[in-house]
């Protein structure tokens, strides 16, 4: 239950993010810290609806870097700074400086490791240098950029958060040269990614927080399914010991000097059995809901790390849990269904375990109410085109 006293540490403003976002309000509320959130799109996220929020300040018009460093310079309340999407860990890695010179305390990081793992390409080349295998990647700008890629294969903004707004996807799965050519007529030039091989409950994933060179915690978890199939978000997740994630992981994080937290997913590749690099995040993943029903509670690390005060990391984490996202997930079946023939007592039969829902707390309902009430739009919009 939430606690009735006002924390009497800093409070957090969180940069971005949807379901993970609202995973760490709802954490950092819970303890009677001062929550703020700072919206980096247009559309509203479950953040801005929980009642762990004190202010949600909707992004305006224009570039939402300038914004943000507007805002802070304007409030300097002396606040942790914790970035949930990829636009906050840009604008932390490049205003550290100035968001300590207003009295803020960002969470650590090596801002120059951050800045070259927003981009992908650099991700993988990174990762290759380390001794971590990565699909096989090139830029195209053209169709005659498309000779020599093996087809099909998947077409991404180099960095997502700067993704074309045309693109409502991670990316698109393309199976020829002119098919190249039309997707970056659409979107402009785009990251071309070999595609691994497998099925989507082979994603695995890696996450830790380093200091001075060493692991504080290492936890493993792996994606069961996800939305659209092949090439989308987890609908479906389970904590689970991967100790080749966990060994992989480690010797990237290493090898890259990781400082703070970090996230590297992964995904066997059925041609050879090994696993291979699909992205890396240093920030809060949408799966922080499950992690913290498993005992890891990354939004106070974060929180206690910035604001100089001790925290206990756990040494066993209570494996076996599972998060679930109903309505993409029931989405995703549908596509599974017809890429795969998934019956539906299949999949209903993976559903009778305990679950973790991102979105619903009984302690904070208005999100899930909100999400239901727009899922409900959105299915009447569609009842009434037809």
């Amino acid at each position: 239950m939430p606690t009735t006293d006002r924390w009497p540490g800093p409070p957090v403003v969180i940069l971005g993010g949807a379901v993970n976002a609202l995973s760490a309000a709802r954490s950092l509320g819970r303890r009677g810290v001062r929550v703020v959130a700072l919206g980096e799109s247009v559309a509203v996220p479950p953040v801005a609806s929980s009642r762990f929020v004190s202010a949600y300040v909707a992004r305006p018009s224009g570039d939402v870097q300038a914004a943000w460093a507007a805002w802070f310079e304007a409030n300097r309340i002396g606040a942790v700074v914790v970035p949930a999407g990829d636009h906050g860990l840009e604008f932390v890695a490049r205003c550290r400086a100035s968001l300590a010179s207003w009295g803020h305390g960002p969470v650590e990081a090596d801002d120059a490791l951050v800045l070259d793992l927003l981009d992908k390409q650099r991700t993988f080349e990174r990762a290759q240098a380390a001794g971590v295998e990565a699909p096989r990647v090139a830029m195209v700008a053209s169709a005659e950029a498309a000779v020599g890629l093996s087809f099909p294969c998947a077409l991404k903004a180099v960095q997502s958060h700067r993704a074309p707004a045309a693109m409502r996807a991670k990316g698109v799965v393309v199976g020829s040269a002119a098919e190249v050519a039309e997707a970056v007529r659409a979107y402009g030039p785009l990251l071309a990614s070999e595609i691994v091989p497998g099925p989507d409950d082979d994603f695995c994933s890696y996450y830790s927080y380093f200091v001075d060179g060493e692991p504080l915690f290492g936890f493993t978890k792996r994606k069961l399914r996800q939305y659209p199939v092949r090439w989308g978000t987890g609908t479906y997740h389970l904590a689970d010991d991967v100790p080749e994630a966990a060994e992989v992981g480690l010797r990237l994080f290493r090898a890259l000097g990781l400082v703070g937290l970090g996230n590297v997913e992964f995904k066997r590749d059925q041609r050879d059995g090994r696993l291979k690099l699909i992205e890396c995040n240093l920030r809060l993943t949408a799966a922080d809901p499950l992690l913290q029903a498993c005992g890891l509670d990354l939004p106070w690390l974060l929180y206690a790390r910035a604001a100089g005060l001790p925290v206990e990391v756990p040494s066993s984490f209570r494996y076996g849990k599972r998060q679930w996202h109903p309505v993409l997930d029931a989405r995703a079946f549908l596509d599974y269904r017809r890429a795969d023939g998934m019956e539906a007592s299949t999949w209903a039969r993976s559903l009778l375990h305990r679950q973790r829902l991102p979105l619903f707390a009984a302690d904070d309902p208005m999100p899930s109410l909100r999400q239901a009430a727009e899922a409900a739009r959105v299915v009447a919009r569609k009842v009434a085109r037809r």
